[in-house]
């Protein structure tokens, strides 16, 4: 057996370029529907795939939903929503 290379070939670069500009998509396009996500999504568990948005009360029952509707973990942006707007101090 030999040992994995870590060097890509051309193509699964460009692939892999891809899959990153489309999570970062996904994301910017989700705050830009959502500003206010916590009165959108007021203390729930919040995933984001693509164009696909689901959201629920209990960890584990979102992950079940990603995995029924076909969501990869690795590549689905998950985060908890508090029910109190979140503010950054720089």
């Amino acid at each position: 057996m030999t040992a994995p290379s870590t060097r890509e070939k051309p193509e699964e670069l460009r692939e892999r370029m891809r899959e990153v500009r489309a999570y970062g998509d996904a994301i910017r396009n989700f705050y830009a529907e959502h500003p206010n996500l916590h009165d959108d999504f007021p203390d729930q568990w919040v995933a984001v795939y693509g164009e696909t948005v689901l959201n629920s009360d209990d960890f584990d029952d979102l992950l079940a939903e990603m995995d029924r509707q076909g969501l990869p973990r690795g590549q689905t942006f998950v985060r908890f929503v508090g029910r109190e707007p979140e503010i950054y101090v720089f």
